[in-house]
Formats: structure tokens, C-alpha cells, sequence
């Protein structure tokens, strides 16, 4: 599909990753570079030297290798200014599922080049992103890991809410390690979940007591008439 950027004057396609797609190495560290921007947001960083902070370059080279793969995945949604890549937002799902079956799957790297940054072409590939997980995973439970509070902010929006880390761990099966947790929540790292079946739960709990609430204000209210 085709978005109109208007701030720009160009239009851009949004369309799945797959095996054709190409990057330049350019291209690749730089949407790299401003993944590591929102994972540091509190240290002045230096493109030139990724030896600081200490776990910049580690990061730096796991979440290129990611981009690359990511951009041959149908799971990827992909922002292209005609052959040229200047975006993308994955959706991965995750090795366990809910006790009842249902897939955990996880919004994990989004990224644009500078130049698309604050043009409306984010929120686009957001919808994009949600529109193919309802298709893909229609019972799927969202999950968000960010710091990022523009990032957050979207969470909240869609219908996320914020759990604890030590939550997550229990739901990915692993054994609960409370200083790694403290450590991630300290370095401003937050979990969102959106469930739309515990929604549903919700709604029709909530609809029942307001059901049993009008029937005992009735009853009462016939009581006290007679």
C-alpha cells in the first residue's frame, strides 16, 4: 500500500518483508544507529565509538544482524522509498504459548531513517503491524519491552497495560531471577501486554454485575413500594 508522506511530498509503499529485499550497509547502520538512541536515552553517544557505554557496540552489532534477517521476513513490515528501505516494525512470535494455546507474540524493532522521523510514517506501519497480527495471530497475546517513551505512550493508547517483569518471566517459563529484573526495570526498560480475550473476560463480568445490579435495585425497589 502506498502513504503519502505530505510533509515531505513523497509517498512511500509499506509492504511484508521477504527473501528479494536489499539494504545497504549504509542504510543498515544507521537504522542500527537510532535503535541505539532509544536503548540509551540518557548517554550522549558517539557514532564514531561504539566501545561506549560498554554494552553499546554488543547491542549495536546483535540488533544490525536482526535488522538484516528481519527485512527477508513476511512478518516485517517494511517502509520503501522506491527501492530504497528507510523503515521497518517486526512482529515475532515467541517459542511458548498461553496454557490454553494461544501464541505470545512480540512488537520488538521498529526503526526509520532521520529523515522520516515525525512524518506521520510510523503510526502507519504501527497500523499496518496490528492489522497483519490480528490476521496472522488472531488469538495472540501482544507483547511490548521498551524504554522508549514514545513507545509507550503508543502501549497505552492501543490497549496495552504495563506488568511487572517478574510477570513476563513467569509467562516465557523462565526461573524468576529478582535482581535482573530490578536491574532492567532501573535501566527504565517496562513490559506491556495487551490480552483481548482478558478484555472480553472483563466486559462480560462487568456486564453481568451491572445485569445482577439492576435486578436487586429492582427487587428492592418492589420490596420497599409494598
Amino acid at each position: 500500500m502506498d502513504f503519502e508522506i505530505e510533509k515531505l511530498g513523497e509517498t512511500v509503499q509499506i509492504v511484508e518483508g521477504g527473501p528479494d529485499q536489499e539494504i545497504s550497509e549504509e542504510d543498515l547502520d544507521t537504522l542500527t544507529w537510532q535503535l541505539m538512541t532509544s536503548y540509551f536515552p540518557n548517554d550522549k553517544l558517539d557514532p564514531n565509538n561504539l566501545d561506549e557505554p560498554k554494552d553499546l557496540r554488543g547491542c549495536f552489532d546483535r540488533d544490525k544482524g536482526h535488522i538484516a534477517e528481519y527485512i527477508k521476513n513476511p512478518d516485517c513490515v517494511l517502509a520503501k522509498d522506491g527501492d530504497r528501505i528507510v523503515g521497518l516494525s517486526m512482529l515475532k512470535q515467541q517459542d511458548v504459548s498461553t496454557p490454553d494455546g494461544r501464541p505470545y507474540v512480540m512488537y520488538t524493532i521498529s526503526s526509520l531513517l532521520p529523515k522520516y522521523r515525525g512524518t506521520g510514517l510510523y503510526k502507519e506501519m504501527y497500523k499496518r503491524k496490528e492489522d497483519s497480527c490480528r490476521e496472522k495471530f488472531p488469538n495472540a497475546v501482544v507483547v511490548i519491552m521498551t524504554r522508549t517513551p514514545a513507545v509507550k505512550k503508543t502501549a497505552l493508547k492501543h490497549g496495552f497495560r504495563e506488568i511487572p517483569h517478574s510477570e513476563w518471566q513467569d509467562r516465557m517459563g523462565e526461573p524468576r531471577n529478582r535482581k535482573h529484573s530490578a536491574s532492567i526495570e532501573k535501566d527504565g526498560w517496562v513490559c506491556f501486554l495487551r490480552d483481548d480475550q482478558e478484555k472480553q473476560g472483563a466486559g462480560q463480568i462487568s456486564s453481568t454485575t451491572s445485569s445482577l445490579r439492576g435486578r436487586v435495585g429492582g427487587l428492592l425497589g418492589r420490596f420497599f413500594k409494598n
